[in-house]
């Protein structure tokens, strides 16, 4: 008799006399987030997913204050730079284990840690406040998404912290993303 034959019911695929595993949407994704997330809290990707995506739909909705193109045409310079980071921020919170999130990390090492995302996310949340406030009471989008990125910078940067000491002590693998 030649070895174990595996068979698919449903969303499950099993070896007789082994545990039946999920090869379902779910099971992909947990497979794919489990293997960089060890360590790392599930609400910090969410959190961070939320503020890449509202980097990009604020950019987005930015380009189109044709009288600021006018008065301040180095404003759009400004817009494709969120729009490259909030794609670059979305690639790393999203699909933390992709190719291109591992060609941004291998470029740009801060990007695979907490606390260098944190200080990205406050870089870039000083930024939307400060264009928020120069350009007038129309850009109440930009004020609230750059206290949302400082916010999620403070967070970043104090997870990333007693992740780092957790770390040091032994009691989590080492992850880079």
């Amino acid at each position: 008799m030649a070895g174990p034959q595996s068979s698919t019911i449903g969303a499950q695929s099993f070896t007789p006399g082994e545990r039946p595993q999920s090869t379902g949407f779910k099971a992909r994704v947990q497979n794919v987030w489990g293997k960089v997330t060890e360590g790392d809290p599930v609400y910090i990707r969410i959190l961070g997913t939320l503020a890449a995506i509202g980097i990009i739909v604020v950019s987005i909705l930015s380009c189109f204050n044709f009288a600021n193109s006018v008065l301040n045409p180095l404003t759009y310079i400004l817009i494709v730079f969120y729009l490259i980071f909030g794609i670059i921020l979305c690639f790393i919170e999203i699909v933390p284990s992709s190719g291109v999130t591992n060609w941004f990390v291998e470029r740009a090492a801060f990007l695979g840690t907490l606390t260098g995302r944190g200080l990205l996310y406050l870089y870039l949340g000083l930024l939307f406040i400060g264009g928020g406030s120069q350009n007038g009471a129309s850009s109440w989008a930009y004020i609230v998404l750059g206290i949302y990125l400082v916010v999620i910078a403070i967070i970043f940067m104090i997870t990333g912290w007693r992740l780092s000491s957790n770390r040091a002590a032994g009691s989590l693998p080492n992850s880079r993303v």
